[in-house]
Formats: structure tokens, sequence, C-alpha cells
């Protein structure tokens, strides 16, 4: 039987075995015997009990265990609940808002300031975590060269997909990116200074950045130049489209694209296309590209043909075929042009025209080198170090010009002239020498066939200024008569010849004697 231990009238505690029975102290010492056996039992078959010191309980030593493992992962679902909860709040304010972080739009607008010299703004930037996407619009790129209200670059809306989580690794992918009708804007004023902006020195960090995907849409390319003439000449490249893919600043992707577009200028428009592939911005220079254009009307431009030929351009259209190759930075193009229909006249009291062959200027060359369907086809080869600091593309362009030139002259006449090349570059054009008989100015065999293709070709160019040379072989023609004396006899002869045959001018003609081993000959070449 179970006794109270504190007298009859104090507060009644349970003992441990009616804590784990949950059965009340039975009055007047009565005892319930099932009861209290159940209680023996279930205590036999339980660990050893335990008081807690702060509420006063009684436990088992398991029970304990038990609680003390059941709190933490009470405490970790309702902390997953409410994860869960903020998460769906979350997703559901981004689908009806997206994001639109001034921070973002500042970090973007810094990393293109530090590298260029223009300031950027934007009237809206919208990024959704979830999706990947962000949209920009009303970009503005203000270049530090600029004196024109116009800015450099506007782009009204830039969409594209960011792949956040690779911002930890140090890694920028933008893919998808799409520009809507971006314009740029190229201005030159009357001193000759371009809005381009300068590229800043910066302390470069291992950002990877890359562009798997890039399209534009109506882009504009304006140029005007206020230089050139009185009023501003202005040409625009419109209606581009654009479609590029795996463009990277560190990896070699060989990025592709493919680009269309007009040619607008003085109302006249031209379309164009041009396709090519680089090793996107890796050093040193890997590039390809083809640029394609038929039918583009050469009045509109006729101010800078007139900086070049000093002509006044009548008429003329053009088609060019460009194809463009850079191998470790050496550049290596052809440029296949087909003008039809070209007309010049010269400009009285103009400046000497920088192209100038066989004595003929820019005008005279434009009729002389028209075939039966009126038109001059050139191929014309531009090569060169593109990180020497001496290559200049405008200069290289020139002189690939006048060589083209040349050679489309020497062209009919290759077996008695052809084109040699000085140490300075230029190119000149040797005719077939004359040889004699040793010792005097009698021609060698066959030789007067060869006179007889000369003069056909000087007919065709009567204005071609002629160096003839004659040589003397001092050892082997030493006594038989004075040195100089014969070599210039045989230039005379040559001389004489060409002036009665070919009708040549006189005063075109420079003759000039040298002495020079194993040579018994007259040697004729054109000057410019």
């Amino acid at each position: 039987m179970l006794k109270r231990r504190n007298g009859e009238g104090e507060k009644r505690r349970k003992s441990p075995i009616h804590r784990l029975t949950d059965s009340p102290i039975p009055k007047h010492g009565a005892c319930d015997l099932r009861l209290a056996a159940a209680a023996i039992i279930r205590v036999s078959n339980m660990a050893p009990l335990r008081k807690d010191l702060k509420s006063g309980k009684w436990y088992s030593v398991e029970e304990k265990r038990g609680r003390r493992k059941r709190k933490p992962k009470r405490r970790i679902r309702g902390l997953l609940t409410l994860v869960i909860i903020l998460l769906l709040f979350v997703i559901l304010f981004i689908n009806i808002n997206p994001i639109t972080s001034f921070t973002t739009e500042q970090i973007i607008i810094y990393q293109i300031e530090k590298r260029v010299t223009f300031k950027v703004s934007c009237e809206n930037l919208k990024a959704d975590i979830f999706t990947d996407r962000v949209i920009i619009e009303g970009v503005k790129m203000i270049s530090s060269n600029q004196f024109g209200e116009e800015p450099f670059i506007y782009i009204p809306k830039i969409e594209f997909r960011l792949r956040y989580k690779l911002l930890l690794q140090r890694k920028i992918i933008m893919d998808d990116v799409i520009y809507y009708q971006p314009e740029v804007f190229s201005e030159r004023n009357e001193e000759g200074k371009w809005n381009f902006p300068e590229k800043k020195k910066y302390k470069k960090k291992y950002w990877l950045f890359a562009q798997p995907k890039q399209v534009v849409k109506g882009g504009r390319i304006t140029f005007k130049d206020g230089k050139i003439s009185k009023e501003p000449l202005i040409t625009e490249l419109r209606d581009i489209d654009i479609e590029a893919t795996d463009f990277s600043n560190r990896i070699p992707a060989g990025a592709k694209y493919t680009a269309t577009g007009q040619i607008v200028s003085g109302g006249m428009k031209t379309p164009f296309w041009l396709e090519g592939s680089q090793d996107s911005f890796v050093k040193p220079l890997n590039f390809a590209f083809r640029l394609q254009f038929k039918d583009l009307d050469l009045l509109p431009f006729a101010p800078y043909q007139r900086e070049i030929t000093s002509s006044k351009l009548v008429r003329g259209r053009m088609d060019l075929e460009t194809e463009l190759q850079c191998e470790k930075n050496e550049l290596d193009s052809m440029n296949r042009v087909i003008f039809k229909n070209l007309e010049l006249q010269p400009l009285l009291g103009a400046e000497p025209s920088l192209v100038k062959v066989m004595g003929m200027g820019p005008a005279a060359l434009a009729t002389v080198l028209r075939d039966d369907q009126g038109r001059i086809r050139l191929d014309i080869p531009v090569r060169g170090d593109i990180t020497d600091p001496d290559f200049k593309i405008g200069s290289a362009l020139l002189k690939a010009l006048i060589r083209a030139i040349q050679e489309t002259i020497v062209g009919p006449f290759s077996s008695i002239a052809k084109l040699v090349f000085t140490k300075e570059g230029i190119s000149e054009i040797y005719l077939l020498p004359i040889e004699f008989v040793r010792g005097s100015t009698k021609l060698a065999k066959g030789t007067i066939t060869k006179l007889v293709d000369l003069s056909r070709l000087l007919i065709k160019y009567p204005t071609a200024p002629l160096h003839i040379e004659g040589y003397v072989d001092p050892l082997r023609e030493k006594g038989l008569w004075r040195g100089t004396s014969l070599a210039y006899r045989r230039a005379r002869k040559v001389a004489d010849y060409l002036i009665k045959e070919a009708k040549i001018p006189e005063e075109k003609i420079k003759l000039s004697t040298k002495e020079e081993k194993k040579k018994k000959r007259v040697e004729l070449r054109i000057e410019e």
C-alpha cells in the first residue's frame, strides 16, 4: 500500500509511480491493487528515473533523450516552412514587378566607364533573378570628345539573359543579347577631329566575359563629316541586322557573325552584306571577313575622291568584294573593284594628284583602262603588320591602288615589261633590255622585235616618262670604245628609234650611262 508522506492536511504530491500511470493518489490510504501492479510492471521495464531540477518533474532517461532529439527537428521544420513562405512571396512579387536595382545599374555603368572615356546613363533597368532576364532601356553613351548634340551611342532597348550564379566564379555570361535599333553617331568637325572615345588604361582583372549569342535589330550608323566640304557630308548605314555568336575576352572561341544593311548617301541606297569570324578579343588578332556591295553610286562621295585624284567626278558606279584575313597581326586582304562608266575631269589649279601612272593622271587613266563595256577592273591587295606604328591603312591602300593600275597596264605586255619594287616599296615598270653586239652599237640578233613591241606599248601611253640607261662591260669592251661614249651611243640609238617609231616626245626621255660587268645592253624603265 501507498502511504502519505506528509500530514493529512498537507498538499499531496505525485510519486514517480503515479506520474507514470497518470493515476491520482487514493484517498484515505486506499489503493487500487490493479493500478499499483501495472505501475510496478512499467517501472521494472523502464530506465532509471531522474528528476528535472527546473520543473521538479520526474522523467526516465530515455524519455529525456527523446525529448531533446525532437526539439531541433521541430525548429528546422519551422524554419523551412518560413523560408518556403518567403520564397513564394518573392516569386509572386517578382512576377508582378521585376526588380529594378539602382546598385546593379551603377555597377554596369562603372564597368563600362572605366574602360573608355565616355559617360553612360540609362532610363530604366529591370532584372528578373529567377528567369535571368535583364532589360535595359534608354542607354546613352556620351564621348569625352563630344562636340555635337547627338550622343555617340544610343540604344532604346537591350535585352539579355545574365547567369547570376557564375558571378561568384568571376564570370560574366550574357546570352541571347538583343540590341533594338541601336544608333551610332560619328562626327568630324572642321578641324578634322572625330568624336571617337579614347581608351582608358586600367588595371585588368581576371574576369571572364562571354556573349554566346547576340543580335542587332534595325541598327543605324551615321557619319557626319564637317571637314571634307563646306556643307557637312552625311553618310548612313541603315537597317543593320547582325547575328553573332561566341564572343569572349579570354577564350579564342572563333566568334562568327553576319550582317546586312544599306548604304545611304545623297538619297541613294545600296545594300551590303558582310560575314566573318574572329578569335573574339584575344591577342594577337586573328580574324577573317568578307564584304560585298554592288552598284554603289560614287557621286555622293565625290569630295573624298577629289582629295586623292584632284579631279572632278562626272559619273561612275562601283562594285566591291573584299576578302580580309589577319593572322597573328599580319594583315592580308584582297579588294576586287569594278568601276562602271567612270568619268573624271582634271581640275585647273588643283594640287598634284596622288595617283599618277605612266605619266598620266586619274582622268587619262580612267579612259585608257576602260574595256569595251566601259568597266575598269582592279585587284588591290593590301598587306602589312597592323601593330606596326609605320603601317597606315590609307597610304598602304594608295600604294596598292597604283600598283594595281600598273599591273593592269603591264598585263597585255607581260612579255616585254614587268613590275619591280624598290627598297622604299615603290613599284616601277621595267621594260625588256635591248642587247648589243660586243664593243659596238649594232643591235644583237632578234632585238629589233623587242623594239617593235616596246613601240606598241609606248604608242598607247605616249606621256610615260622613259628612262633609258646605256651599259658597257669595262673588262670585255675595254679599248674598243671609251666606255662612257659607247654606253651613251647605245642609249641614244634606242631613244632615236622610239622617237621615230613610237612618236615619243623627246622631252619625256631621260638618258644615262653606267659601267657594270657582263652588261652590254640598254635598260629602260618608266619613272613616275
